[in-house]
């Protein structure tokens, strides 16, 4: 035994886990059936793991979400229609407020102290934080 464990390359505790603990068992498969059936094209909706649980709760399955999910994702029931958002939270509504007129047209010089005073209003992005 131990020459045919070296031989796939698979450890001795490995194979004696995977022969207690089967990946698909028949209470699994009576499950998937159940959550095709729920999903099945008469209910005109994408169930995600969440309501599919739910429902497996409502008829009588004492089921973890998480054993749900893996179950989905092995018989390809996953819904794919709420896994699009990929870009970052973005809060820009174009241009609030008013734009100041250009007064002093980067003529910077003054005869006299305090006659042209300006500021800065520009925005940094620095680490991830918005500075002004």
């Amino acid at each position: 035994m131990a020459d045919l464990l070296a031989l796939i390359g698979l450890k001795r505790s490995t194979y004696y886990y995977l022969e207690a603990h089967p990946l698909n068992t028949s209470s699994d498969n009576k499950i998937a059936d159940v959550i095709r059936q729920i999903k099945s094209p008469q209910f005109q909706t994408e169930y995600g793991y969440r309501r599919v649980t739910t429902l497996l709760h409502d008829q009588g399955y004492l089921v973890n979400h998480k054993r749900v999910r893996r179950i989905m994702r092995q018989n390809a029931l996953l819904s794919t229609t709420y896994n699009t958002r990929k870009c970052r939270y973005n809060s820009y509504r174009g241009t609030v407020g008013r734009i100041a007129e250009r007064v002093i047209k980067r003529d910077f010089q003054a005869d006299a102290p305090y006659q042209k005073i300006v500021t800065d209003v520009t925005e940094i992005q620095l680490n991830d934080h918005n500075k002004a």
